[in-house]
Parts: structure tokens; sequence; C-alpha cells
């Protein structure tokens, strides 16, 4: 069972960092802010997303540096 609400990935080089749940999109949002200031850098993939419609919420995504 997907817990109602925000979900949010965040991930980087292609390695997901945590799965978080959260039933208010106001707190959802506001950790999804955080994780941008973590972890946004090359690589980095962070999404928030309303379980309920899959309506992407926020997104973050960068690509990778060249190698």
């Amino acid at each position: 069972m997907t817990p109602t609400g925000c979900h949010l990935t965040p991930a980087l080089d292609g390695r997901r960092l945590m799965d978080g749940w959260w039933r208010r999109e106001g707190k959802a949002r506001k950790k999804f802010r955080e994780e941008v200031g973590d972890h946004g850098r090359d690589g980095a993939r962070i999404l928030l997303v309303d379980t309920e419609t899959d309506a992407e919420l926020a997104r973050y995504l960068t690509d990778a540096p060249p190698a």
C-alpha cells in the first residue's frame, strides 16, 4: 500500500537517497526545498509527486557531469 499525500524521491547519480511521504503538501514542499539545498548539484534528480493523482508537484533535475 502506498501512503497518501506527497512522495519525495531524491536521487544522486542514479542512486536513490531516500523515500519520503508527507500527508500535508506544505511540509512536503519544505522538505523538497531542503533536499535541493542539500543535494542540488550535477547528477541530482529530486521529484515531489501527489500520490493520489500522480501529478508532479515539483522537480529538480540536472545532467550528470561528462565522463
